[in-house]
């Protein structure tokens, strides 16, 4: 049963003792969104995540499950030693998303993966840390097939969710545009901020026909990693219907040159 769905940005940065304080507060409003979002998605009482990541293993011509008994991470490489992430996979979910995809035509590989990348240890050290029973966890990689198949493989994620009884949370992990001012990491652009303005834009209005229709030269300009996993994100939410759920902005900032949004998508009736 989905339960909760958000959109969630993954700097490490923000992972206390990552960087000097001082430092990590310039991200403090995503800090604080992501604060709120734990506490919605521990009174949530979420048994199983699936998340979507742009960080894992990539295939351009297929999607990517990955699946582990157990899969840890922490963030050792970045000098932080005293936090662990560990979660127990969920074998009957991701049986389900590999037929499902099989069915639907969406091209999906299964790969086993023991260790959690950035974009997933940074949301899920946020949802999970005031949890005593850490959710199951399912993580997918997204591709670069076309739009379609992307909202197709929301569609049935949505479908395997449901037929689960499980409490089941949605994440889609992304960073917005890496280019929005001088210092940015991949160089500055225009294109940055007007691609964060019109998806942030078109997400507030439910306008999933105008993310569609965003220009192609756009979103490659922007240098982001998130267009892909919204689009599966709003494959997943088209299926429960758009009267049955309603986006929240949490907070969006760029501090260090690259957009962090974090949205809660309310679910109605849930």
């Amino acid at each position: 049963m989905l339960s909760f769905v958000s959109l969630c940005p993954h700097p490490p940065i923000i992972i206390p003792g990552v960087a000097p304080e001082k430092e990590r507060q310039k991200a403090s409003r995503t800090i604080r969104a992501m604060e709120k979002l734990s506490r919605l998605f521990q009174k949530a009482q979420i048994q199983n995540v699936v998340l979507l990541s742009p960080h894992g293993p990539f295939d351009f011509q297929r999607m990517t499950l990955l699946f582990s008994p157990e899969t840890k991470g922490g963030f050792q490489d970045f000098g932080v030693t005293d936090i662990s992430l560990s979660f127990q996979g969920d074998l009957e979910i991701s049986r389900d998303l590999v037929q499902q995809a099989e069915q639907a035509d969406i091209p999906l590989r299964v790969v086993m993966g023991e260790k959690l990348d950035n974009g997933a240890s940074v949301p899920l050290y946020f949802l999970t840390k005031n949890q005593k029973e850490k959710p199951k966890l399912i993580e997918l990689v997204y591709s670069a097939l076309d739009q379609e198949t992307h909202l197709k493989l929301g569609q049935i994620i949505y479908q395997t969710i449901q037929e689960s009884p499980q409490r089941t949370a949605f994440i889609a992990s992304g960073d917005l545009s890496h280019r929005l001012t001088e210092n940015a990491p991949a160089g500055y652009s225009p294109s940055g901020k007007l691609f964060d303005n019109q998806i942030l834009k078109f997400l507030k209005q439910k306008d999933v026909a105008s993310i569609l229709d965003m220009n192609s030269e756009l979103i490659e300009e922007a240098g982001e990693c998130s267009y892909r996993s919204i689009l599966v994100l709003l494959g997943l939410l088209n299926e429960l219907g758009a009267d049955k759920w309603r986006p929240k902005i949490l907070s969006y900032e760029y501090p260090f040159g690259v957009g962090y949004a974090v949205a809660n998508f309310v679910i109605k009736n849930s």
